[in-house]
């Protein structure tokens, strides 16, 4: 995380001269999240299914261990979403390496360092701005592109994306789209330059169950994509501000206990 990015409750926030910032991925909360129920119900299945499960079953003695028990079976889901994002952190680290110019490491590589090897012989990306914090004043917003690079003659925004429904996320093009609509380009609220003009965005799709079937994928980021990307902005700030008030007021007095 960069050191001028603060992240509360998963809520990110960058300083940008000394003010706040939500990030990007913050303000796409929103997005409907209609698998998560069936990804955690998943993870626990599959960890009630294990041998150490039964062990710890057979060793139950008292209320105090079904609690210790049902709070391992309860970490299933967070401690795989975890174990996700760090090898997705992996992954990132190892292409920004590679396009700051830092040379190919000796010895056998990965399947996910041989897919960003692929990537960078098959289309030769000339790297403009890697890992790079932007921001976009006006709409109140800030975050974290992979990259921008020229590829073809085009300049594009890129996106590293490790999960295995890449080619139906749209969430990822609003994200896209946030980044490629951004005013400036900075680092530790120094000013580097403005975002460049993008001809598009593309992700850059390595599956974590099958490196190899990597991918790039030129997806719609335009201006459209843009004013939606503004409509979840809008509703997260909503919600944001009225979560802890109350919706309305009684309509009518509440009878004293004891009332007839």
């Amino acid at each position: 995380m960069p050191a001028n990015a603060t992240e509360i409750n998963q809520r990110r926030n960058y300083v940008y001269r000394g003010a706040k910032f939500p990030s990007v991925t913050t303000l796409l909360k929103t997005w409907p999240m209609e698998w998560a129920i069936a990804y955690g119900a998943k993870h626990v299945a599959e960890r009630a299914m294990t041998p150490e499960f039964h062990e710890q079953w057979q060793q139950l003695d008292g209320a105090e261990s079904d609690d210790l028990l049902l709070r391992w079976l309860k970490k299933a889901p967070y401690e795989r979403r975890d174990a996700a994002a760090d090898a997705g952190t992996i992954r990132h680290g190892y292409l920004e390496d590679r396009m700051n110019g830092l040379a190919k490491p000796d010895g056998e590589l990965s399947e996910a360092e041989l897919a960003v090897e692929a990537f960078l012989d098959t289309y030769r990306p000339d790297p403009l701005y890697v890992e790079c914090q932007l921001v976009n004043v006006g709409a109140r917003y800030a975050g974290s592109a992979d990259a921008f690079v020229r590829i073809y003659g085009k300049t594009y925004v890129l996106d590293l994306k490790t999960g295995k429904n890449t080619a139906t996320d749209h969430k990822a093009r609003l994200q896209l789209a946030a980044y490629r609509f951004a005013d400036v380009i900075f680092e530790d609220e120094r000013d580097i330059g403005p975002v460049p003009p993008c001809d598009g965005a593309l992700i850059l799709s390595i599956p974590r169950e099958d490196p190899r079937s990597w991918q790039v994928i030129e997806v719609d980021a335009g201006h459209d994509v843009y004013r939606r990307f503004l409509d979840f902005a809008r509703a997260f700030r909503w919600y944001d501000l009225y979560k802890e008030t109350a919706v309305g007021e009684l309509l009518l007095p509440q009878l004293e206990e004891g009332a007839a």
